[in-house]
């Protein structure tokens, strides 16, 4: 199970990612052939993943996991340039319930993350997928929030809570040419090579 270590959830469970071919990078954690057939068994959730820093507001027995878009706390400069941010820059993706010790289902998710005014993660997709290479139809696409493209996805089962993830390949360049530049004078990176995928 993808929270069976993380019986305080302080923090977010770390998600690994799907073995999509084409798109490995060495060195990344990665689900195994078992895990993927467990993943796509139900209905998934597909969100876009948000380029920001993970972090979490205690509501009662509720947390909320959200992607912090402001300047401060983060671990990178911001790759992806979003335009139309919420006010508070928080993008909500899960909410833990802490006294049951689980995710809330996606429509439970989206009801109480609306009830407290959270802008939640946008949906791609609701459904069933039954190969890995279907996933990369969603790479490339503009993001809800006014970037030209997003970081990547986010595949959620929450039958199972099962989640995996999908990076741009476009967005882990600019990471390495970032942590490349650390010593120089930081300077704002551009996407480049946007027909990499022909989507």
């Amino acid at each position: 199970m993808f929270i069976s270590n993380f019986k305080t959830m302080r923090d977010y469970p770390k998600i690994k990612r799907i073995p999509v071919p084409g798109l490995r990078v060495r060195g990344k954690k990665y689900l195994t052939e078992d895990e993927i057939k467990e993943l796509f068994a139900d209905e998934i959730i597909i969100e876009e993943k948000i380029d920001g820093k993970t972090s979490y507001e205690d509501i009662g027995k509720y947390r909320i996991f959200y992607e912090d878009l402001t300047s401060k706390n983060t671990v990178h400069k911001h790759i992806i340039q979003y335009k139309k941010l919420p006010p508070n820059k928080r993008i909500a993706f899960d909410v833990w319930d802490k006294e049951n010790k689980r995710f809330l289902r996606y429509e439970e998710k989206v009801e109480f993350l609306r009830e407290y005014g959270y802008t939640c993660a946008p949906l791609l997709f609701k459904g069933k997928v039954e190969r890995v290479e279907e996933l990369l139809k969603f790479l490339g696409k503009p993001s809800a929030f006014g970037a030209e493209r997003i970081e990547g996805i986010v595949v959620k089962n929450y039958e199972k809570e099962l989640f995996g993830k999908v990076v741009d390949p476009l967005f882990e360049e600019a990471i390495d040419k970032q942590e490349a530049s650390k010593l120089a004078p930081q300077k704002k990176l551009e996407v480049i090579k946007k027909d990499l995928f022909d989507l």
